[in-house]
C-alpha cells in the first residue's frame, strides 16, 4: 500500500546480501531508482521485474501496489518492465508456483513491447501449478475497498485507528483481470502512466483564458 512513495527524508542503506543480491531500507520505487542509478549505472538493464507480491493487485490496486509502482519506475526509465503477484489470501506457495512464473516470463521475454506501459501479471493460487489454466489478456477491473475504520482506545485512553474492514469487494466482468484470475488463469493487463482523460479535454476548453 505505499503506491509510488519516494523516501526523502530519510537516508536509504543499500546492503548486500548475497551475490548479486542486494537489500534497500526504502520503497518498491526507491529500490527501482537506486538499481538503475547505482547497481546499473554504466547498463540499464533488460527488464524490471517487480514482485513476486503476496496476495493480487487487481483492478484499483494498480494506484496503491508498491508492487505496481516499482514496475512504473522502470516504464518511466523506459525499460521493459513487470509487476508479478499472486492471487490468494493466506498460501503464498512460492516454490510450488514457481514453474509458473518462470512460463510467463518465458513468454513475455520473446515478445517486444513498448515503453509506454508495463505489464501487471497477476497469478492465481491453485491446486498444484498445473492448476492454472492457462494465460488472458485483461483490462483492469473492479476492486473495491469498503475503508471501513476500526477505533479503538489504547490503555493511556488515546484513540486508535486501524484502516482495514472485509476482503475487497470483486466485480469479476468479463474480459478483466478479477474475472480471469477467479477462474484460474494468469491476467495480463497492460498499464499505462497517461491518466489525462482526453474526452473531457474538449468539455472544458471554455475555461482558457488569455
Amino acid at each position: 500500500g505505499v503506491g509510488q512513495g519516494l523516501t526523502l527524508e530519510d537516508p536509504l542503506r543499500c546492503v548486500q546480501v548475497g551475490e548479486d543480491r542486494y537489500s534497500l531500507s526504502g520503497t518498491p520505487t526507491d529500490c527501482v531508482i537506486v538499481g538503475l542509478r547505482k547497481l546499473f549505472a554504466d547498463r540499464p538493464p533488460d527488464f524490471v521485474l517487480s514482485g513476486v507480491n503476496r496476495g493480487p493487485n487487481l483492478g484499483r490496486d494498480v494506484f496503491y501496489s508498491g508492487t505496481v509502482a516499482g514496475a512504473r519506475e522502470g516504464q518511466f526509465n523506459h525499460i521493459p518492465s513487470v509487476a508479478l503477484s499472486l492471487v490468494g489470501q493466506s498460501d503464498f506457495p512460492f516454490e510450488r508456483m514457481e514453474p509458473v512464473v518462470e512460463q510467463v516470463l518465458g513468454r513475455l521475454k520473446e515478445r517486444p513491447w513498448g515503453s509506454d506501459y508495463l505489464l501487471n501479471v497477476n497469478i492465481p493460487v491453485m491446486e498444484g501449478a498445473s492448476g492454472v489454466r492457462g494465460v488472458r489478456v485483461t483490462r483492469l477491473g473492479k476492486r473495491f475497498y469498503n475503508n471501513e475504520l476500526i477505533i479503538r482506545n489504547d490503555p493511556r485512553g488515546g484513540e486508535y485507528i486501524w484502516l482495514g474492514g472485509d476482503w475487497p469487494e470483486i466485480v469479476s466482468e468479463p474480459g478483466t483481470d478479477c474475472a480471469a484470475v477467479s477462474e484460474g488463469y494468469v491476467s495480463i493487463t497492460p498499464v499505462g502512466a497517461e491518466l489525462t482523460q482526453h474526452d473531457a479535454l474538449e468539455a472544458w476548453a471554455d475555461m482558457e483564458e488569455g
